[in-house]
């Protein structure tokens, strides 16, 4: 099974890392894989507020942003928890997202921490994300939501 890895830059210049298992990339889908994730880092720039740094697929890294996040809401302390389901097991996984676009109020339910999923951005995410995830058991899986989580100051 493969992965991938995006690290995240906020405004402090500190570090987090986002990763989700994939299928094994080889040579006859590894064109049409790396497409799905360019959609996937795309979705995930639109619902975070830092900078994507870099993608690594296995034993590939490529630079998408270098530096720290021009955007001073992006903290690291803060993340999206996503949480999607194995569809043949029915396993819930979770995974955080670093840097969490916390400006945008469409992003959010009216609680003002949980996902919207009615948002284009985030049904942006939702199709790019199941398009490339796989379970830890390497099944398909379904993107069921998530919140925003983060730590006190």
């Amino acid at each position: 099974m493969g992965k991938v890895v995006m690290k995240f830059q906020d405004f402090a210049g500190q570090t987090s890392n986002f990763d989700v298992n994939i299928v094994d990339l080889d040579a006859a889908n590894y064109a049409a894989q790396d497409a799905l994730i360019d959609a996937l880092v795309s979705a995930m720039a639109d619902i975070t507020a830092g900078n994507i740094n870099t993608k690594t697929i296995q034993s590939e890294i490529e630079e998408i942003a270098t530096g720290k996040s021009s955007n001073p809401i992006a903290r690291r302390e803060l993340k999206w928890l996503i949480r999607y389901a194995d569809t043949v097991t029915g396993e819930i996984e979770t995974r955080e997202i670093p840097t969490p676009q916390v400006d945008d109020s469409d992003l959010f339910e009216s609680d003002g921490e949980t996902i919207n999923l009615l948002d284009a951005e985030w049904v942006s995410f939702e199709s790019a994300f199941e398009a490339v995830a796989k379970s830890n058991a390497g099944n398909a899986v379904t993107f069921l939501g998530g919140k925003l989580v983060g730590r006190n100051l």
